[in-house]
């Protein structure tokens, strides 16, 4: 299957400015130019590759397409969405909330974990989720696949503005990558 071009042209293109800071200036071309799943995949399994600073790349590279990706979906579906400019700064701060929950996970304190709150008025920066505005509702998705068979499914949960669950759904969908089955 063929990945959707505005996918990877979200993703780079769009993106650029992000891209600019985080690749050496040398292999920017190469990493703008690779066909859409090589370029996934060369970021996760070839980490020291393209990143100026190559610590925890795999992590920073997951975090921000997630982040374009939400952001994209804020655009059009929340008119307060985050200017693109804060991509990187959200993205950073996302990988430094993961970081210290996982280090706390690790001695055995998650429990007391608490992700920064976000500025009233703003979009929620922990990732957590937030409620829709009254007359609306709010629809998360998400997708995962098997290591072994390729075999992919998506959910979904449609809720409320009081968080009420309304209506949801699970699908097969046949043979994905994780990313695919995610978007």
């Amino acid at each position: 299957m063929r990945f959707p071009y505005h996918v990877a042209l979200i993703l780079r293109s769009v993106a650029r400015g992000i891209w600019e800071e985080l690749i050496v200036p040398q292999r920017l071309n190469e990493f703008m130019s690779l066909d859409f799943r090589t370029w996934i995949r060369k970021n996760f399994s070839q980490s020291a590759y393209f990143p100026i600073l190559r610590d925890e790349w795999v992590e920073l590279f997951g975090i921000i397409i997630w982040v374009l990706w939400k952001h994209r979906n804020q655009i059009i579906f929340t008119p307060e969405a985050l200017p693109r400019d804060n991509v990187l700064v959200w993205s950073r701060r996302l990988q430094s909330e993961i970081r210290a929950a996982l280090a706390l996970r690790a001695v055995g304190s998650v429990r007391n974990f608490r992700p920064a709150e976000a500025s009233p008025g703003t979009a929620d920066q922990s990732g957590s989720w937030v409620a829709p505005g009254k007359v609306w509702f709010k629809l998360n998705t998400d997708g995962a696949c098997r290591s072994d068979s390729g075999l992919a499914a998506c959910e979904g949960a449609i809720r409320d503005h009081t968080g009420a669950w309304v209506a949801g759904f699970s699908k097969a969908i046949g043979s994905y990558s994780a990313w695919e089955a995610k978007l």
